[in-house]
């Protein structure tokens, strides 16, 4: 079956003369989303029971419910990249500022999807405003390794001037915090060692006023 836009009513179409909205897809999923739901089979049965379909119709004007292979086809028509940025911006607006806010942000590992078609599993990282418990963002990575170029772009993507970020320590990461006129406060592990010396040192110094001596043997 082929599909196609109807772009006055804002609906998928089929040429067969079947028609359900996109956006109606797009709010299923994201209610089975919040609903704990983790696969588009149980999304869909959720859907279509009774008192769901009986809710969706009440309170969304949702009327019509695509079949299984039908809502599968239509959530592949939806350009996630395109509705990161949508649900970023909708946020973003509930935020309205985040001067002076903090905002967190942390990578996490969707081990769930190490069973999907992903070789690894599929990394998050998200920018959570500390205050009032909302993430305004976030952003996959298809690997660990990935994560940290995926933190960058997501504080470029953001609107995050005269906010605190509080984050794990990366050089390039808090070059990237500046330029968008960000504040940062960003913690060091042992595991970058020389650097974790470093700010131990400069804390000593400050803290005794006297630089940290070296022991060397036979003295």
């Amino acid at each position: 079956m082929h599909y196609g836009r109807d772009e006055k009513a804002g609906a998928t179409v089929s040429y067969q003369g079947y028609y359900f909205r996109l956006s109606s897809v797009i709010e299923i999923l994201i209610m089975g989303l919040m609903c704990k739901m983790t696969t588009l089979a149980d999304i869909h049965s959720w859907a279509t029971s009774k008192h769901v379909r009986i809710m969706l119709e009440e309170n969304f004007g949702i009327t019509k419910i695509p079949c299984y292979s039908h809502f599968t086809n239509l959530v592949g028509m939806i350009d996630s990249k395109e509705l990161n940025k949508i649900f970023m911006g909708f946020f973003a607006k509930l935020v309205e500022s985040v001067t002076g806010e903090t905002i967190a942000i942390d990578g996490k590992t969707v081990y769930s999807t190490a069973n999907m078609h992903y070789e690894n599993p599929l990394h998050i990282a998200s920018a959570f405003v500390v205050e009032n418990g909302i993430t305004i963002g976030q952003i996959a990575a298809d690997s660990k390794s990935n994560e940290i170029p995926a933190v960058r772009e997501l504080i470029r993507l953001l609107d995050v001037e005269g906010a605190t970020i509080v984050m794990d320590g990366q050089v390039e990461t808090a070059k990237e915090i500046l330029n968008v006129k960000a504040e940062y406060i960003l913690s060091v592990k042992k595991s970058k060692q020389n650097l974790y010396d470093d700010i131990a040192e400069m804390i000593e110094v400050k803290r005794t006023d006297q630089p940290k001596t070296k022991k060397v043997m036979g003295v």
